[in-house]
């Protein structure tokens, strides 16, 4: 935290308040940038200002991008043909109070293409990505391909 009257304690709090609003990578990436700027040589104020509002600049930007993803996420359907579709509530509810969820369930239970879309609509992948690990390339294109036409 900086201290109240520092020069771009301002700045500070505004991404601190913005933190849930901005994307991830953004987020670490404004507070590196202004610690660089503390970290220069006192030099003309104008250049400073510039730097500032080119942080703010790119706050904003970052805002409208979570706002922008928040807006065009699909009506998610999960398929009642599914195992894992009985759980779906308890599965998103794990995810939203836990840093880790391991999830178990047999072959075609639905866990690879309905997990994403729980994880989804626990409100993760807004303000970052969404990973699914898949070792074989032909399984990855496959089950992409089919989260995606679910997705529409």
């Amino acid at each position: 935290m900086l201290p109240q009257n520092h020069p771009h304690s301002q700045l500070f709090r505004k991404i601190e308040q913005q933190a849930d609003n901005i994307m991830i990578g953004d987020y670490y990436r404004l507070l590196q940038a202004l610690r660089a700027l503390d970290k220069r040589r006192p030099g003309p104020s104008d250049k400073m200002r510039n730097a500032l509002a080119k942080l703010e600049n790119r706050l904003g930007i970052s805002a409208l991008r979570v706002q922008k993803r928040r807006l065009s996420v699909p009506a998610l359907v999960f398929p009642a043909e599914l195992p894992i579709t009985a759980k779906r509530q308890i599965i998103i509810d794990a995810v939203r109070k836990n840093q880790v969820v391991v999830i178990t369930g047999e072959t075609g239970s639905g866990k690879t293409t309905q997990i994403p879309k729980m994880c989804l609509a626990a409100g993760l992948g807004l303000r970052g990505m969404i990973g699914l690990t898949q070792p074989r390339r032909i399984a990855a294109v496959s089950i992409a391909s089919r989260i995606a036409a679910e997705l529409g």
